[in-house]
């Protein structure tokens, strides 16, 4: 028997870039290097929603709101802020899982990450870094792509909680992180409107279909 999907509404903004677009120790000076995995992506896609498998779980995606351009830290990081919801539910082992070879066949693509993540909370309008969240807060990451032998890079920020606190929060971690990690120079070059897709919008982008 499956187990009721869980479901997360998020505000998120994300970029895209085909070089590193800064020294990881910059921002995950201390992490270890996480390991490798592999998420599977229906593909065809829509821009505003995916599908994927992950490590025994089935992961639906839905852009709920699309608030558009905003200007996250002055003009110095622009990005596409987007409402998402998510219902994720678990694959039981007994249950057959679809091998790589059956995905492949059926048009999913591959898609092999290593991600680098760091948690905050919001405190009186201010983001603090916490081991990890269990509630509300948002999360800051970088993760490094391998997508039909190409290699990509993704910084994101994923904000989870009261809806009218969301924007908030992502405009605090970004002071907390980009502002007080890289001179206003990069920042203005790096994150920008032109590179700030969600995951199913860039899927569309990069993929090459034969």
């Amino acid at each position: 028997m499956y187990d009721a999907p869980s479901l997360k509404p998020t505000l998120e903004v994300r970029w895209f870039f085909d070089q590193a677009p800064f020294s990881r120790a910059v921002f995950f000076p201390r992490q270890q290097e996480p390991g490798d995995r592999v998420d599977w992506y229906a593909f065809p896609c829509h821009a505003k929603s995916g599908i994927k498998f992950r490590q025994g779980r089935l992961e639906t995606k839905l852009q709920t709101d699309s608030i558009g351009t905003a200007n996250l830290a002055g003009n110095d990081v622009q990005g596409v802020l987007e409402s998402w919801t998510k219902w994720s539910v678990e694959i039981p082992p007994e249950d057959p899982h679809p091998s790589e070879d059956l995905l492949r066949a059926t048009g999913w693509v591959a898609v092999r990450k290593q991600r680098f993540l760091r948690s905050f909370e919001l405190t009186s309008a201010a983001a603090t870094e916490v081991p990890s969240r269990t509630g509300d807060g948002c999360d800051f990451e970088l993760t490094i792509l391998e997508l039909q032998g190409r290699s990509y890079w993704t910084v994101g920020l994923e904000a989870v909680g009261a809806t009218d606190n969301l924007r908030a929060m992502i405009m605090a971690v970004v002071e907390a992180t980009l502002v007080a990690g890289l001179p206003r120079n990069e920042l203005c070059e790096l994150f920008r409107i032109e590179n700030s897709f969600s995951y199913p919008a860039w899927l569309r982008h990069a993929v090459v279909t034969t």
